[in-house]
């Protein structure tokens, strides 16, 4: 079986979100394909500066078809490839697929999530507008759909309730070095976000909230980590009006070293969004043995179940109150807490995943 797969920018030093997603499947998928399986990863080298390193990785697994063209990549260029060349399933783990798909070729896609549909306010208007038709692409070029959560599948069924396929759910893992992390001692006191600086994941609130947990906890801080995003200045403006300001850091993009040192040492994960899809950070979080404060929300607790300091994202005191229980967790919670997360494995969401392939 050819499978052509759209790997996005899954070898992007800097990786958020979807891209962490790529690559961690494209690793195990890769450890379990069969020899009669032939894989080819359509590579932008624009969009992956690491490329030549996993060239060298995994060149004896995969074919590496490096497609340079400057701009609408996916439309033109990837376009030109799979009409040019056959394949008999195209996997999109992160990507659109293009328009136009030979008759014989499958189409595989992931769906991360609808926040743009739930919350068009907390987008640009183009990016909800961009959005919004390529999920409608998708869903009507895909022979095999998967959302990355229930929530997600049933985002989906709500507002494209004419798609008419059979939608498959299948969870992201966790690493599983974040078990076993071992960093220096930090002596400071702090909760941690992890995730871009951006409109939609109401860090507004999340300030609020700390500032007001702060003013009788003046010894601790409030560490951020993740690139700019949209409305990022606004989020920041915020932080300076602040009398807690000194004791907020927004520190950009974190290495894995740095990261890995600040989730181990953190007092609590805080990750209270408007919306998501997933919530990586949170089973990483919860791998570390770390507490994590959340919002209220069905994804959330889809993902971490019990284990987790639920609060109203949209109330100020409530999670306030939700930061400070989690300081109050038990030796046990945190216990039942990574044992939930080891349910969530890349190994068995890659399985999951290339059996659907072969289907």
């Amino acid at each position: 079986m050819k499978i052509g797969i759209h790997i996005g920018s899954a070898f992007l030093s800097q990786k958020t979100g979807v891209e962490e997603y790529t690559n961690k499947l494209i690793h195990h998928l890769l450890n379990i394909k069969k020899k009669d399986d032939e894989f080819t990863f359509f590579c932008n080298p624009k969009t992956n500066d690491l490329l030549e390193k996993y060239k060298n990785k995994y060149s004896d697994k995969a074919e590496f078809r490096i497609i340079n063209f400057p701009f609408l990549w996916t439309k033109v260029a990837l376009q030109k490839e799979i009409l040019k060349n056959h394949y008999d399933l195209l996997f999109f783990p992160a990507n659109f697929p293009p328009f136009f798909i030979p008759d014989k070729t499958k189409v595989f896609s992931v769906i991360h999530g609808l926040e743009f549909k739930n919350h068009k306010d907390k987008y640009p208007f183009w990016d909800s507008i961009l959005l919004d038709l390529g999920t409608k692409l998708a869903l009507k070029k895909s022979d095999i759909l998967v959302a990355v959560s229930q929530k997600t599948k049933d985002d989906i069924l709500k507002f494209y309730p004419s798609v008419g396929k059979k939608i498959y759910v299948i969870h992201h893992g966790v690493d599983e070095k974040y078990f076993t992390l071992k960093t220096p001692k930090s002596h400071i006191n702090y909760f941690l976000y992890i995730g871009r600086i951006e409109e939609k994941k109401n860090i507004k609130n999340m300030l609020f909230a700390f500032n007001n947990f702060w003013q009788k906890n003046r010894d601790f801080h409030f560490i951020l980590i993740g690139k700019d995003g949209y409305k990022s200045d606004e989020i920041k403006k915020v932080a300076d009006i602040l009398s807690s300001k000194k004791h907020i850091h927004f520190l950009g993009y974190a290495s894995e070293k740095r990261k890995e040192f600040l989730l181990n040492n953190a007092k609590a994960l805080f990750f209270a969004s408007y919306d998501e899809g997933f919530g990586m950070p949170v089973l990483e979080a919860q791998a570390a043995g770390i507490p994590v404060v959340l919002s209220d929300l069905k994804v959330f607790h889809e993902v971490a179940g019990n284990y987790a300091f639920y609060a109203n994202p949209l109330n100020i005191d409530s999670l306030k109150k939700a930061l400070e229980e989690s300081l109050k967790a038990k030796e046990s919670f945190i216990k039942n807490a990574r044992e939930h997360a080891k349910k969530f494995s890349w190994k068995e969401c890659a399985k999951k995943v290339y059996n659907l392939m072969k289907k």
